[in-house]
């Protein structure tokens, strides 16, 4: 959740019709930290994030790349889950089909009813996590 194509001190703002609203903020540009917040209608949930935007080149025609840090999600009644998102490697930069590979896990934790869930994606899929949602749910129940 980031402002498109941030500047420091740029904000992103949005209210939609049904009362949602969202604001972000890109905070610092070395390294390049966002931070947002989303609240649904009558504050019946909220998002927020605070990430560290990571990426590596992997080749002539590839990045693998990383938001480091949690994305904390508020219910009305008080229930929080905090994910924390993979890698993702972008195959196809320069040249040929460009292809998205979810490469690592998404965890969620639900903080009040101490459960926790990871989904595992496969990172040999050539076809793309995106194009095709090969995952498989690992592990869910108590810590």
């Amino acid at each position: 959740m980031s402002p498109l194509n941030p500047v420091l001190g740029e904000t992103c703002q949005r209210y939609a019709p049904d009362g949602t609203k969202y604001f972000a903020e890109q905070i610092t540009h070395h390294p390049p930290v966002s931070a947002g917040v989303m609240e649904g209608p009558e504050g019946k949930w909220r998002f927020e994030v605070i990430q560290e935007f990571k990426a590596n080149l992997n080749g002539h025609n590839s990045v693998k790349a990383h938001k480091e840090g949690a994305i904390v999600i508020t219910l009305f009644d008080g229930t929080q889950y905090i994910v924390e998102e993979g890698w993702i490697q972008i195959d196809g930069i320069v040249y040929g089909e460009m292809v998205i590979n979810v490469c690592d896990k998404i965890t969620v934790q639900d903080l009040t009813n101490n459960i926790e869930a990871e989904v595992v994606f496969d990172p040999d899929n050539k076809e793309g996590a995106m194009s095709k949602l090969g995952s498989k749910l690992k592990f869910w129940g108590s810590k």
